[in-house]
């Protein structure tokens, strides 16, 4: 819960990052969602000005897959580099309560890198292994176990940690539901296009 928690928000970026990449991120963030899976972007004023007056068919791949994307309940797709690198998350659970593991899978765009972008893409890889490892992870192994004392019973997510909200919400529902009513808890939650 902790190691993923911190795929669901930007508000932690220019403070836990503030050392590698975060001092300039926004702690602003907008959520798109589908059902249990969801998007956290930051607001860019810009955005609507570079689709603006364009085809569809000129739109690039970096302009429609920007931000976090989350699959719940378990896999988070983050884009770098203007989508040249793109790192796959995917949590499971540990041994024992309190434990998880992370199998990271990072894919670029080029077809065939030219001169100096494999070394860009190396880079741009342990980068953010270490981004994740040594800050995200480090810090949420420390909350887990001030989690695990028992001192607090409750934690509140607070109004600028929505994808934290709709997460454990979704994960509640599930907890709540018979297993014969899950495939419509799924059903009813889609959002689908207007009847024409």
């Amino acid at each position: 819960k902790v190691a993923y928690d911190g795929y669901l928000d930007y508000y932690h970026l220019p403070i836990l990052h503030r050392d590698s990449f975060g001092p300039d991120m926004s702690t602003q963030a907008l959520y798109d969602w589908w059902g249990p899976h969801q998007r956290v972007s930051a607001p860019d004023r810009t955005f609507g000005t570079k689709l603006d007056g364009k085809a569809e068919a000129d739109w690039t791949d970096a302009d429609l897959t920007a931000g976090v994307w989350t699959i719940f309940p378990h896999v988070s797709i983050a884009g770098f580099d203007n989508g040249q690198v793109y790192m796959v998350s995917q949590l499971f659970p540990g041994a024992a309560v309190g434990e998880s593991y992370t199998t990271q899978t990072f894919l670029h765009t080029s077809p065939e890198p030219v001169d100096g972008e494999a070394e860009f893409i190396a880079e741009r890889m342990a980068f953010n292994l270490r981004v994740v490892r040594d800050e995200d992870y480090f810090t949420g192994l420390r909350i887990q176990r001030n989690v695990e004392t028992g001192a607090k019973k409750e934690f509140v997510f607070g109004r600028n940690e929505g994808g934290g909200q709709r997460f454990h919400g979704w994960v509640q529902r599930i907890l709540d539901t018979d297993d014969a009513a899950l495939p419509e808890l799924f059903r009813g939650s889609v959002r689908r296009p207007a009847a024409t």
